[in-house]
């Protein structure tokens, strides 16, 4: 009995070991699921968080570029503006110089008019008390000028860039070249037919031979001497080591393999499309 509690208590000590190792490797294994799910999860979030923040710089450089270009129109328009007003201001300083030179030339001409009135009238003064028969000279009158209206010159049309001539496309075809291998099987085909052969041959196996008539007398040597003996033909045996035997051999069918082509290489020209040789657009 006591032998039998003692196996007892062994074999319960064995199967609560075993299970206390079996609810030890559960829970590592478990633990080690959970922190491979964390980490996962941690991996996770710092990757959509990565990309937000790559999508917000994208966004970030578009907004300044777009601003950039809007500027940049801004200026180019300012530009233009300030290109036209100067020449319109040019246009205008030009025109008030020249009608101030034409004036200046209509009072020169003028004063110089009155002066030669002048002096006309004091020459017929003294002429009419030397001579009273003669009338004094009228003073010759000359023909006004009419004041010279400034030249406005033309202004200068923007010279017109002569227009681009239409583009025509010339279109060409360009093709690439596939090579076919070759299509075939493997065939069997005779090289010798099958034929029969007879072979006669020695072959060592040990034989009692009767020494009066030459017989296989291996089965009963004493008996087959035995019927001899009575006939009066003497008796006696002795051993033959080979024999003579004559055997057919079949000879199977000999077979080779060729290689048959069920169709040849071929090389197949494959178009590409239809493209132009001046600006590459395709058809």
């Amino acid at each position: 009995m006591k032998e039998m509690w003692k196996k007892y208590k062994r074999q319960i000590q064995i199967t609560g070991g075993i299970c206390l190792i079996a609810v030890l490797g559960i829970g590592g294994y478990v633990v080690a699921n959970q922190d491979a799910a964390v980490q996962t999860q941690t991996e996770m979030k710092k990757e959509t968080k990565s990309s937000d923040q790559k999508i917000a710089k994208n966004d970030a450089k578009d907004a300044s570029s777009d601003s950039e270009k809007k500027m940049d129109t801004k200026q180019e328009a300012e530009k233009k503006t300030d290109t036209k007003s100067e020449k319109t201001a040019e246009k205008k300083d030009t025109i008030a110089k020249k009608s101030e030179n034409s004036d200046n030339k209509n009072s020169v001409e003028k004063s110089d008019k009155k002066e030669s009135v002048k002096a006309e009238k004091e020459t017929g003064k003294t002429e009419s008390s030397s001579k009273p028969e003669q009338k004094p000279s009228q003073p010759e009158s000359k023909p006004e000028q009419n004041p010279s209206k400034p030249q406005t010159k033309p202004e200068s049309k923007p010279e017109q860039k002569p227009s681009k001539p239409q583009h025509t496309h010339t279109w060409q075809e360009k093709t690439h070249t596939v090579n076919h291998p070759e299509v075939g099987h493997n065939e069997q085909y005779v090289i010798k037919e099958a034929w029969t052969e007879t072979v006669t041959e020695d072959v060592y196996d040990p034989w009692d031979c009767c020494n009066v008539c030459g017989a296989d007398c291996t089965a009963d040597p004493g008996g087959h001497a035995y019927q001899h003996a009575i006939a009066g033909e003497g008796g006696g045996h002795h051993t033959e080591y080979y024999k003579t035997v004559t055997r057919t051999v079949e000879h199977p069918a000999e077979y080779g393999t060729r290689w048959v082509v069920d169709q040849p290489a071929w090389t197949e020209t494959v178009s590409d499309g239809f493209f132009c040789s001046g600006c590459g657009t395709k058809k």
